[in-house]
């Protein structure tokens, strides 16, 4: 379990794409755990049409566990000037820090797949991807990405990758979606509870 969350679980969604509908980060509770989702960290890229930052960086790749200069200014993988330099890969990181949740879904564009990368716990991934109808699948090492770094600042968290599949997701597809959310919360609720 996350520090900071003796009963109960949290669980925090971030959605990493490009999204017109900016919604605030919004606690709720379920299944006697807290549940945070924030619909995008790249208001300023959204408002341009762009998955880019304020500072014309890529939230992606600009985490301090394995952070790796790459891209300049405006390019669409453009890590940053060094780790955590922009405002809204600080803000995540501060968000994490106080929350500390158990688990996290970062959402990000299409490749359609759950990520065994970087999450600590890999049945979570599988709970995920079989209720969410994803293939789970290791991408390969990615230079700073939010993942490795909450995995390691996070002691018994979690931190997973969701690649939608392209395209708009509809009613149904979200339905599923949210049932593999629910899968998720089921899961921590069953494992902290052992």
């Amino acid at each position: 379990m996350g520090a900071g969350h003796s009963s109960g679980f949290c669980l925090f969604l971030f959605v990493c794409c490009f999204d017109r509908n900016r919604l605030p980060l919004r606690p709720c509770t379920r299944a006697g755990g807290e549940v945070w989702w924030c619909a995008t960290a790249t208001h300023g890229g959204a408002a341009a049409g762009s998955r880019q930052s304020a500072g014309s960086g890529d939230v992606t790749p600009d985490f301090p566990a394995g952070w790796r200069a790459q891209g300049h200014p405006g390019d669409t993988f453009h890590a940053g000037a060094r780790p955590l330099s922009e405002p809204e890969s600080r803000l995540l990181a501060r968000l994490v820090r106080r929350l500390r949740p158990s688990a996290t879904i970062w959402y990000h564009q299409a490749l359609a797949l759950v990520d065994l990368g970087t999450v600590a716990d890999r049945a979570l991934v599988r709970r995920y991807a079989a209720v969410g109808g994803l293939p789970a699948r290791r991408l390969g090492f990615l230079p700073g990405v939010a993942t490795r770094w909450q995995d390691r600042l996070v002691r018994g968290g979690s931190a997973l990758v969701v690649k939608r599949r392209s395209g708009r997701l509809g009613a149904r597809g979200a339905a599923r979606q949210a049932r593999a959310v629910s899968a998720v919360a089921r899961y921590l609720v069953a494992v902290r509870s052992m």
